[in-house]
């Protein structure tokens, strides 16, 4: 039987006088084997760091855009109050004045789609009881509003007083509008986009530099304010109107470019 890969049988290691050496040979090479078998840690690599863009700077401006006009309408807030013993009662007499103030409107020639309801309610007004309120009997209040939108503002205070006659005993409020607002709402919102941009252009050259491509441009709510000064007719009850605002706002974000050293 043979032994090792040299070849070498028993007999021949023995005859020669190589048993021995080659054992303790094979010891040193299996003391060995769990070195070799060890992991060989590889060096750590160094770091490179990432590369993180700076944000570009940019220049951010708001700009209002505000044009004044005469409003063509009005908008005439009304309401008919019932006030009864019992809700039944309220909510019948309530009913009678409201046709009532209706047909006097249609007389003096608004439209049926220009009277809309904007709300009803029945309440009980009954006192806390105390010593002179006790045995009074409760008090309900059945009130019908209704807007009413006048196309003439020449007849507004007509409006009023044909209200008021007809069974409207509250007046809650009186706007004057446009009709068709758009164009000039364009016109406000362009003059809002010049002002921004000129506003940018300004603190650009202040800090040695100029607008570079526009980044993000977005408007905010328009709105107007309410009436000021126009003259209704004398015989009427004087309402005036005046001119309304119309307002838009715009804020912008462009690219700064500084210029060359």
């Amino acid at each position: 039987m043979r032994n090792f890969e040299s070849g070498f049988s028993r007999a021949t290691i023995r005859r020669h006088g190589l048993g021995r050496p080659c054992r303790l040979l094979a010891a040193l090479l299996l003391a060995a084997l769990p070195l070799a078998m060890r992991p060989v840690p590889v060096a750590a690599q160094p770091q490179v760091p990432m590369h993180v863009p700076q944000a570009l700077p940019q220049v951010m401006a708001t700009g209002v855009g505000e044009l004044r006009a005469l409003p063509d309408m009005a908008v005439i807030r009304l309401a008919v109050e019932a006030v009864a013993p019992d809700a039944a009662r309220a909510g019948q007499d309530n009913a009678a004045r409201m046709t009532s103030l209706r047909q006097a409107l249609e007389r003096l020639g608004i439209a049926a789609q220009d009277i809309a309801t904007t709300g009803y309610s029945l309440r009980n007004e009954q006192r806390q009881p105390d010593r002179t309120a006790r045995d009074k009997p409760p008090a309900f209040v059945a009130r019908n509003g209704i807007r009413v939108t006048v196309r003439a503002l020449d007849r507004v205070g007509a409006t009023i007083d044909a209200a008021l006659a007809g069974g409207a005993n509250q007046v809650d409020d009186i706007a004057f509008r446009l009709a068709d607002d758009r164009a000039l709402r364009q016109k406000a919102l362009a003059l809002a986009v010049e002002r921004a941009r000129a506003q940018a252009q300004t603190m650009a050259a202040a800090a040695g530099g100029r607008l570079g491509p526009l980044i993000e441009l977005s408007s905010g709510a328009g709105h107007g304010d309410g009436p000021q000064m126009f003259a209704a007719r004398a015989s009427a009850t004087p309402i005036s109107a005046g001119e309304i605002n119309v307002v838009e706002q715009v804020s912008a974000r462009w690219r700064f470019v500084p210029d060359a050293p």
